[in-house]
């Protein structure tokens, strides 16, 4: 008999009893030939078991040539093979189907190893649940996951008082295996499960909670972009929960944790993931199978933490319903391809090549959260009609401002082409897709796919009922535009909605370079164009102008071109920073500055740099420090600009000079290169002479507008900064001085243009001088806590949105923030503060979007809005009413009375 297995290993043959094969107790001895292969040893046999066969139903004995024996134990795990399961460490749970282990784990089938790996558990597929396995036995097809949930389910009693069971476990867990992580939460919860945390200390997960980004808690290393900003915002709550005593002051970690909410397995994700869009809110929702009620409320519960991971704000309605496939593949048609354009794939499945249009997946535009039109990309890419889409897109109307849609006859049956996309969207460039609405759209996208204009407009008007369709009229005009000059027009025209489109200057000097005419020849043609276009168009070489007669070259056609693209208008003027930006690798600054000097020529407001271009690569050190602010050895921060106090206040802290040798550098090449006022400082006030910055002074005063998601080196050039609150509490920390006296430290750099506010002598008394601001003072003054625009009054939410971050009642808060009051650049909107601790429903309910967001509610509350309130926030609507009457005063609310109830709105 044989048994074909993977390379056919082994051969049984069946033996007589002549042969002393059969056992005196019964059973069977098998031998197992190797195949005759140079590269096994001795022990070959024994290490494929042990890789292969993790659970034996009969006691197996394995023994070698070097006379070790490998042994199996009846239904017991093996540990050790390839798979390096800890099973010495397991926990048995369900006996002979589940095992809770400390790392890696499996699925078997019988106890033989499958291709499907686990983390934390091993899972027997036995019996009748045997799961489906391939040909060569070396896949697993299928098997029952329902069964295999509950297997979970059954088997979490065993987890608790396991020596493994830490939360890093957990952590992992909720990382490779949510499902798994939310079946155990549920099953723990209300018990009072412990689990270790280092050093011989554990923790309540009734009161810590489930939470994967608690694994960032207490690193020192700084994360950038997305996740730093993340980690910042769950750092000091998570600080507290987990109890880190040296980082509950360092963070200013909420005083109490009465208000905050006990997370779940899969918050982290949502955490991450939700950005305040309601579409992420659905995707999520549809990969957990949960309601969309559900992870609404888990961001409802965080919000509390920071404003950044407020839920989207909803209107009242039924939310408890669980995203379907059509519900997800509408979410792909609205986000698009959840991949960058770059890693796009050219043929599609079953080898089908891109044809003229684009498949759905190819289109890489994400619509506006208002905006479902791109069910037209789900239509085309599963096969759907629209009529089905949209009937479909009624449950999203709380997201949503409009009403749903109204499909015509027509279009509920209809299914989209590719064709259709290909009209519907348009490709700027390589990463740049977006949809087709302007009168030039719809002329490039006929152009493309090889129909007339009016034909396109046709096909794309019926569907007007999804999006905005340009007129008529105005696609005849650009269809009449001269082949020779649509791409340049399209290139420069700027819509600037209910403003209408416009022509900007730089498409005269980049016509006039391109086709060798005068810039008065070009802007006459480009004059006759926009006017029979319809757009607005300043003229600037008419008769008389000094600069009409000149031809620009071909180069700085192409660099005002370069400027445009990056938003950069000519009739704004061009600073040095954006003539860096723009410039191509292989142009050198000295051709550069000879472009600079042609701009001019040509009226461009443009400082008169070509001389500082042109030396700028042989200037010393602090000279570039001098006319860069930040270190020119960085190629993002190596560019010259103006020498501006500013500029020279942050090279001064770089190089650890006074500013007095700054300002003699600039001033000095200011001379030698003979550059005009406007490229260095005026004159150092003599005061300040002496003055030499630290970091702390570039902190609170400077700006770099560095953008930390940018995947480039660039570095933008300093400027002034407003001192707010804020700034001013945290230089006073580092400075480890009292608030006046690091104001009066300051005060006097308004000399040099530091935008540092003007106080009266009353005002400058006022401010707290005894200690230097504690954290908690710091964390209530960040303008990241609060729920109102920068600049903008302070306003009740803001408060509430503070108090709860910090732990404390909104008195305290308040009185924390009214010695700074003076340092607000507008009156407080608050009148009066409640003396309540916020709890994360509080933010929700007093929000008009449920999200712990502007606007808040005021005036009367409707037993309506109480109920929609309550079934938000899982509580009944006495408490919400509660929670409101302690906040009335405050917001200016009017509770209705109401005699009778028809539910408790949980």
């Amino acid at each position: 008999m044989e048994i074909p297995v993977s390379g056919s290993l082994f051969r049984v043959r069946e033996a007589d009893e002549r042969d002393g094969e059969v056992l005196p107790d019964g059973g069977t001895r098998v031998r197992l030939y190797l195949r005759d292969f140079s590269g096994m040893n001795g022990d070959s046999c024994r290490a494929a078991l042990r890789s292969l066969v993790l659970i034996s139903e009969f006691r197996l004995e394995v023994g070698g040539e070097d006379g070790r024996d490998s042994v199996w134990e009846p239904g017991q795990l093996k540990p050790g093979g390839e798979l390096f399961i800890e099973a010495d460490s397991a926990v048995e749970a369900v006996p002979g189907v589940l095992w809770w282990v400390a790392g890696g784990g499996a699925i078997v089938c019988d106890g033989v190893a499958t291709d499907k790996r686990t983390f934390g558990y091993v899972l027997n597929l036995s019996g009748e649940q045997a799961g489906r396995l391939s040909v060569n036995r070396n896949r697993l097809e299928h098997y029952d996951v329902r069964w295999a949930r509950e297997q979970m389910r059954l088997g979490a009693s065993a987890l608790p008082g396991w020596t493994k069971l830490s939360l890093k476990w957990l952590w992992s867990m909720e990382r490779r295996n949510a499902t798994v992580a939310r079946a155990l939460w549920a099953e723990w919860q209300g018990k009072n499960v412990r689990a270790s945390h280092g050093y011989g200390r554990s923790v309540d997960l009734d009161e810590v909670g489930w939470f994967r980004l608690d694994r960032q808690v207490g690193e020192t290393k700084h994360k950038y972009g997305e996740e730093g900003r993340l980690r910042a915002a769950v750092r000091p709550w998570r600080s507290a929960a987990l109890s880190q005593g040296h980082l509950r002051q360092r963070e200013a970690a909420p005083l109490s944790l009465e208000g905050h909410p006990v997370p779940q397995p899969g918050w982290s994700s949502i955490a991450a993931d939700l950005k305040g869009d309601w579409r992420h809110v659905v995707k999520i929702a549809g990969e957990w199978h949960v309601p969309v009620s559900e992870v609404l409320r888990a961001a409802r519960g965080m919000r509390i933490a920071h404003p950044r991971l407020a839920a989207p704000a909803v209107r009242p309605d039924a939310l408890d319903w669980t995203p379907d496939a059509v519900d997800m593949a509408i979410m792909e048609g609205l986000l698009g391809p959840d991949r960058e354009p770059w890693s796009s794939h050219i043929v599609r499945g079953g080898g089908r090549t891109a044809s003229q249009g684009k498949a759905a997946d190819e289109i890489f535009y994400q619509h506006r959260p208002e905006d479902l039109s791109g069910i037209v990309r789900t239509s085309a890419q599963y096969g759907w009609s629209l009529g089905k889409l949209a009937d479909a897109c009624a449950k999203f109307a709380p997201f949503v401002a409009d009403p749903p849609f109204d499909v015509p006859d027509r279009h509920r049956r209809h299914v989209c082409t590719e064709e259709e996309l290909a009209l519907l969207y348009l490709q700027e460039d390589d990463r740049i897709w977006r949809p087709v609405v302007s009168p030039w759209d719809v002329r490039t996208v006929a152009e493309r796919t090889g129909c007339g204009p009016r034909e396109a407009l046709r096909r794309t008007a019926a569907f007007g009922w999804l999006r905005p369709i340009p007129d008529l009229a105005a696609v005849d005009r650009w269809a009449a535009v001269p082949d020779d000059l649509f791409p340049l027009l399209r290139r420069y025209v700027v819509d600037a909605g209910e403003e209408g489109p416009w022509l900007p200057w730089a498409a005269t000097i980049d016509l006039a370079g391109k086709w060798k005419i005068t810039l008065r020849q070009a802007e006459r043609i480009l004059a006759r164009e926009a006017q029979a276009l319809g757009l607005s168009h300043r003229r600037r070489y008419k008769k008389g102008s000094p600069h009409r007669q000149e031809t620009p070259s071909l180069d700085a056609g192409n660099l005002v071109g370069w400027l445009h693209s990056v938003g950069v208008r000519l009739e704004d003027g061009v600073s040095l920073r954006d003539l860096a930006y723009v410039r191509p690798h292989e142009m050198s600054r000295e051709e550069l500055s000879w472009l600079v000097e042609e701009l001019r020529d040509l009226g461009v407001d443009l400082a008169d740099a070509a001389h500082l271009l042109r030396a700028w690569d042989d200037l010393p050190i602090p000279s570039r420090y001098a006319f860069s602010g930040t270190d020119p050895s960085f190629e993002g921060a190596d560019y010259p600009v103006p020498a501006t106090p500013a500029v020279l206040f942050t090279a001064s802290q770089q190089l650890r000079q006074k500013l007095s040798y700054l300002w003699k550098a600039a001033h000095r090449e200011a001379r030698q290169l003979n550059l005009g006022d406007g490229l260095v400082a005026p004159k150092l006030p003599g005061p300040l002479k002496e003055f030499s910055p630290t970091w702390h002074e570039t902190a609170a005063l400077i700006e770099t507008d560095d953008v930390e998601d940018d995947e480039s080196e660039w570095f933008e050039s300093p400027h002034w900064s407003a001192l707010t609150s804020h700034k001013l509490a945290i230089y006073a920390r580092a400075r480890l001085v009292g608030v006046r006296s690091a104001f009066e430290v300051l005060a006097p750099l308004r000399a040099i243009g530091a935008l540092v506010p003007e106080l009266s002598a009353e005002e400058v008394a006022a401010l707290p001088d005894e200690a230097p601001p504690s954290p908690h003072d710091a964390a209530a003054l960040d303008p990241g806590y609060r729920v109102s625009p920068a600049g903008s009054p302070l306003v009740p939410l803001d408060l509430v949105s503070i108090a709860g971050r910090l732990g404390e009642s909104v008195s305290a808060t308040w009185q924390r923030l009214t010695p700074y009051l003076a340092l607000e650049q507008a009156e407080p909107a608050v009148t009066r503060v409640a003396d309540v601790v916020p709890r994360w429903q509080d933010l929700a309910v007093l929000s008009e979007g449920i999200d712990g967001m502007l606007p808040s509610i005021t005036g009367p509350v409707t037993p309506e809005r109480l109920l929609a309130c309550a079934e938000a926030v899982g509580e009944t609507t006495e408490w919400v009413r509660e929670r409101l009457n302690a906040y009335a005063d405050m917001f200016g609310l009017n509770m209705t009375p109401v005699e009778h109830e028809d539910g408790e709105g949980r």
